[in-house]
């Protein structure tokens, strides 16, 4: 995307992601809360099946995650438990509004390029399978996620 088009925004965050819960800040005793729901030993395989995008100021062009049922509990889980900690929850996460994605470019200028960016994903075979296997607490610092 960035060869391409000049997306440099997604590198924003280390490695691609599934965002379960995003809010300002979290109170003490989340990552216990994680650790505790990593150990339960989530069995997870995802598969990705359409380039697709989230209407807004700075449009988010993604890759949409199949939401199978152990998608939707464990983001139910994460959800419930970690809700209480989380301070100025963003409600799109919320169970009922969230739809699991991988973000491949999120700019403004990305509206001005949907078209073709839409008709060269079309060509690669982006239709990927792999296994869920840890937790990662992402954090903003000067602007990027850590």
């Amino acid at each position: 995307m960035e060869e391409n088009f000049g997306f440099t925004s997604v590198f924003d965050t280390p490695q691609p992601h599934i965002t379960w819960q995003y809010g300002d800040d979290y109170k003490g005793g989340y990552l216990k809360i994680l650790e505790d729901i990593s150990l339960c030993n989530w069995l997870i395989e995802v598969q990705t099946d359409i380039v697709t995008w989230f209407a807004a100021e700075q449009p988010i062009i993604y890759l949409r995650v199949v939401k199978t049922p152990e998608i939707v509990d464990l983001h139910r889980v994460l959800w419930e438990r970690l809700l209480p900690l989380c301070e100025n929850p963003a409600m799109l996460y919320a169970p009922g509004s969230w739809q699991p994605h991988v973000t491949l470019a999120m700019e403004e200028r990305s509206w001005l390029k949907l078209p073709e960016v839409y008709r060269f994903l079309k060509t690669k075979d982006l239709s990927w399978s792999f296994r869920l296997d840890n937790l990662t607490v992402l954090t903003a610092k000067e602007g990027k996620a850590s």
